[in-house]
């Protein structure tokens, strides 16, 4: 079994409440399911399918809850310099808190790094999920 993963990457940033992501073991792809009012058949078929599925056949990709964003904000956010440090930790408290570290980061022009730090760390977390489940990726 094998995927891309740049495509799997992408997959995993979208995977939350109303959008579901699987790995379809027979065809070797990525299947995207949303949770919204307005069903396609695909998504109607596809639901069916996976709810049915009793041989294993769809794996489920880490959700946010695997993943852990707000920590990986944290360990970002600890690595930078004094005045950066401090200001993204900040923006980390309270109510609204990636809201804020988004703005901060494109405030504070380390977004690019942020970016990459969250791509390389969503990277290693998808390499466990590969290795867990035997796929490879391309």
């Amino acid at each position: 079994m094998k995927v891309k993963m740049d495509e799997l990457l992408d997959a995993m940033e979208t995977n939350n409440c109303f959008i579901k992501w699987y790995y379809d073991t027979q065809k070797e792809t990525l299947i995207m399911v949303t949770d919204d009012c307005d069903d396609s058949i695909e998504d109607d078929f596809c639901r069916e399918e996976i709810n049915n599925d009793e041989e294993d056949r769809f794996i489920s990709l880490p959700t946010e809850f695997d993943i852990q964003e707000y920590d990986m904000m944290i360990s970002y956010s600890n690595k930078q310099q004094n005045e950066i440090r401090d200001t993204l930790l900040s923006a980390l408290r309270n109510k609204g808190a990636f809201r804020r570290f988004k703005d901060a980061v494109f405030e504070l022009d380390v977004r690019d790094g942020w970016y990459i730090y969250k791509r390389e760390e969503y990277k290693k977390i998808a390499l466990t999920w590969l290795d867990g489940h035997g796929i490879q990726s391309v």
